[in-house]
């Protein structure tokens, strides 16, 4: 997106949502007080959240570029995870590449639906066409015990329609961002902000009943114990957080926030190198007061991953040069 068109609004809602990864994955190795909500909520929405935003900035372009932009990176770094656990953390791990590893899958799942859009016409009926069979097989593909962490097909297909709603309102020119540029009534912001709070307070009660790993929809119904009613209701949650962010996250430049928000790909690719090392050395287990710490590494390994030496460093591993046509 160029500098003249960039919409802050989703620079400022990718500097939240990366901030939640990072957060989210530190609330796994730190528990504390209430940390099992917060790793219940934010796993609610955060990653269809950012496959939305991600289908908002999707712009049709050749294979070449698309194997450069995220397949390319995808092997560099799978390679990269692997030989890291293997021979750092000492895990029993092969070299593989059918299997993304932990949070590669989203590199996978970007190229896949990138893909998916690019064989098809902008024609209001076929994306309508996409996204209606791309929710239904998103309910019934947890039907399927064959489709799992496989080429990780369940998430992708799982989350797949959210990609395809982004770029479906991009195309259809829907004024979702740039709230500070329209009027907008007071009623649907007040609606919006009434469900946030209902289904905080659903899963703030219910966070024993429910299990986080539902929201990862990585698996079967059957193998976790739950339905086809559970999916649709994180999906659900999915949607009002994603309205949420789009109704009241601001579209200005709020400096760091939203040059973090530009360069979220380096911190997505490079925290979870320090957050297994960390765990691997048990010092996430042994920091006093775990709230305020999971806070602070949360802001320290950010900025140290969108730092400009990390930058550079990773520019050739996540962009193989292509000539453009």
């Amino acid at each position: 997106m160029d500098k003249k068109s960039r919409i802050f609004q989703i620079d400022n809602i990718k500097c939240i949502l990366i901030f939640l990864v990072v957060f989210g994955h530190l609330c796994e190795q730190m528990p504390f007080k209430s940390s099992r909500f917060l790793y219940l909520l934010i796993y609610s929405f955060h990653m269809p959240a950012f496959a939305f935003i991600s289908g908002y900035c999707c712009k049709k372009t050749t294979k070449e570029i698309l194997i450069s932009k995220y397949f390319y990176p995808y092997i560099v770094f799978q390679t990269c995870y692997i030989a890291f656990a293997k021979y750092i953390l000492h895990e029993t791990i092969k070299f593989q590449y059918t299997t993304p590893y932990w949070i590669l899958w989203y590199l996978l799942a970007l190229f896949l639906w990138n893909i998916v859009i690019s064989i098809f016409s902008d024609t209001e009926k076929i994306l309508k066409c996409i996204l209606i069979i791309g929710c239904i097989i998103a309910l019934l593909v947890g039907y399927i015990d064959t489709v799992s962490y496989y080429l990780s097909l369940s998430r992708i297909l799982v989350m797949f329609p959210f990609f395809v709603s982004g770029y479906y309102l991009k195309i259809r020119n829907f004024q979702i961002f740039k709230p500070d540029e329209r009027k907008t009534n007071i009623l649907p912001k007040f609606l919006t902000l009434l469900c946030v709070v209902l289904v905080s307070c659903i899963l703030y009660l219910d966070q024993h009943k429910i299990q986080a790993s539902w929201a990862y929809h990585s698996l079967p119904y059957h193998e976790l114990q739950y339905s086809i009613w559970n999916r649709a209701f994180f999906l659900i949650i999915s949607v009002i957080f994603i309205t949420f962010l789009c109704m009241f996250i601001p579209n200005k430049n709020m400096g760091i926030i939203t040059s973090i928000g530009q360069n979220t790909i380096g911190i997505f690719l490079l925290h979870g190198f320090i957050i297994r090392y960390l765990t691997y050395k048990n010092i996430l287990q042994t920091l006093p007061l775990p709230q305020l710490s999971i806070i602070l590494l949360s802001i320290i390994i950010i900025l140290a991953c969108s730092s400009k030496p990390a930058i550079i460093l990773l520019k050739p591993l996540i962009m193989l040069p292509v000539k453009r046509k």
